[in-house]
């Protein structure tokens, strides 16, 4: 294991670093299990979109960094295959919803429990301490970023903690 950072900035960039080798990890067995069914962007797709039930096409862009052109393009295929539908309310014909069929949710879930089981197996020489406090740090990291955690104060500062 690698020292911890003691300072705001140093958890920050340690934060920074980690979050993308995560994620290209994901992106990786996923790609190497998964390429025919879905790629990692529609999976990223879905995953908003059943965060976000009813959730706009802007909403979705803004989230997954692309432009609408690109995100209409990739709903499209995930609307094709009947996984998302695509709702036009008659009263504004601008707001398109999305929202996962009970097809796309099946699949959802059965993806995320099988990329968790390929992630564990990455975990797998970790000692209980050890997945205690990474479970800990996801679960902080989780609180802060969804915006129910505690309101931002300075608790690690210059390598003081309080």
């Amino acid at each position: 294991m690698t020292e911890s950072p003691s300072t705001i900035d140093e958890c920050a960039a340690h934060v920074m670093e980690t979050i993308p080798l995560v994620m290209r990890t994901i992106g990786t067995l996923m790609q190497q299990r998964h390429a025919a069914e879905l790629s990692f962007s529609q999976f990223r797709a879905m995953m908003i979109v059943h965060e976000h039930a009813g959730a706009s096409l802007s909403l979705l862009a803004d989230l997954l960094g692309l432009t609408l052109s690109a995100t209409s393009k990739l709903i499209d295929g995930l609307v094709e295959r009947g996984f998302v539908s695509r709702d036009v309310p008659s009263e504004d014909r601008r707001r398109v919803t999305l929202t996962l069929t009970s097809a796309g949710d099946t699949l959802l879930k059965s993806l995320r429990e099988e990329e968790a089981h390929l992630l564990g197996e990455r975990l797998i020489n970790l000692t209980d301490e050890e997945c205690r406090l990474i479970a800990e740090s996801m679960s902080l990291l989780s609180l802060l970023f969804s915006g129910h955690g505690p309101s931002p104060q300075p608790h690690c500062r210059n390598g003081e903690t309080s």
